[in-house]
């Protein structure tokens, strides 16, 4: 087992999917740009233009991981052979965070994204399409922005996974797709000794009531934990 330090990513690959383990026909590759991750320079992992295809842009390596071991087998195929990553399970009790609906209801706004399929170009002065399944996060101020367009409560939570609770459970019964914001400054911050600024974002539980209408609570239950016991630095291509 080896500690991890930060790994900025930038990848394109393209996929092939199988009923079984998948994987990527193509990958590349690359270092990302260093600086502050902004509005010109935003963090995303998002469907690729190609059909089947994925796209990550100043990616964390645990961020990449953290989506793999979700769902997508094709994902887990190109970091066990660009990365050499090697895992296993276990099951610990750990705190655990919960997401729930406020009582004042949910407050997300009706998704407005078009699903994904053959790549067709924008008509000449038109924008690109908004694709369904996509969110970013920025900086923002002292804290964060989440933008989510078309995106479930499942990918809600494995962005907030990431970034703030790696134990974070969803359990609003929320299925359909929607847009959200979220704004919020991390506990880590509001607790330091600097002192922010008035119009600074709420910690992420208001953030998320105030907002999204979620509420967030606490308390402890088995988790399975993925443990890293091998990774190396991809080569670049």
């Amino acid at each position: 087992m080896i500690v991890l330090s930060i790994l900025l990513l930038s990848v394109v690959a393209q996929a092939q999917f199988f009923p079984a383990r998948s994987g990527f026909d193509v990958a590349s590759i690359k270092p990302a740009m260093r600086g502050e991750i902004s509005p010109s320079n935003p963090m995303y992992l998002r469907p690729g233009s190609v059909p089947g295809s994925l796209e990550a842009k100043n990616a964390f390596l645990t961020f990449l991981i953290s989506n793999a071991y979700d769902v997508k087998m094709a994902h887990i195929s190109l970091l066990e052979q660009r990365f050499h990553l090697r895992v296993h399970r276990e099951t610990r009790q750990l705190q655990v965070f919960v997401l729930t609906v406020a009582t004042g209801g949910l407050m997300v706004q009706p998704e407005d994204c078009v699903i994904r399929g053959a790549y067709r170009p924008p008509e000449p002065g038109l924008p690109s399409p908004r694709f369904c399944g996509t969110y970013s996060l920025l900086r923002f101020g002292a804290g964060w922005r989440l933008t989510g367009i078309g995106i479930t409560m499942k990918d809600l939570a494995r962005a907030l996974s990431f970034q703030e609770m790696p134990t974070l459970i969803e359990k609003t019964g929320h299925i359909e797709r929607f847009n959200a914001v979220l704004e919020w400054t991390p506990d880590s911050v509001a607790g330091s000794p600097v002192t922010l600024p008035d119009d600074a974002a709420p910690s992420l539980s208001t953030a998320l009531q105030e907002q999204l209408g979620i509420k967030l609570e606490s308390g402890r239950g088995p988790v399975e934990v993925l443990v890293i016991d091998h990774v190396e630095r991809p080569s670049e291509n």
